[in-house]
Order: structure tokens, then sequence, then C-alpha cells
């Protein structure tokens, strides 16, 4: 089961017993822009949650997975 929201959405695999931290990203950006990065990055504000940017290229050319490593 899936339980979505404006602030991401939770999974569980056991009928509703337990679920997923809510770490599964349903995003709905406002006043979406982009930076002067290289890559650039995509940022913007979430609907009833945090802002956020995101490199255009995705995380992959990091040497480590994960937007909190070297940033």
């Amino acid at each position: 089961m899936v339980s979505a929201n404006d602030g991401g959405g939770c999974v569980s695999i056991n009928g509703g017993k337990t679920w997923t931290e809510q770490d599964y990203c349903t995003t709905q950006l406002y006043h979406v822009i982009a930076t002067n990065d290289v890559p650039y990055h995509v940022a913007g504000a979430q609907q009833d949650n945090t802002t956020l940017a995101i490199p255009s290229d995705g995380w992959d050319h990091l040497l480590a997975d994960g937007p909190n490593h070297g940033y």
C-alpha cells in the first residue's frame, strides 16, 4: 500500500502494520528556477513543504549517493 500527500509518500508491504518513513517524493513545485551551477540545479518551493534544489543531471556525478554529499 502507498499513502501519499503533499509532504511525500509512505509504503507498507504488510497490510499497513508498519510503514516506511515519508521519504518518497510526491512534490508539487511553485516558482521553479534554474541556477547558474554546472550542472545547473532546478530549484523551487514545494507545496506545504520545504524548498529544494536538484542537479539537472541527477546525483550520479558524485562519488557517494545522495544530496548531502559535498554540499
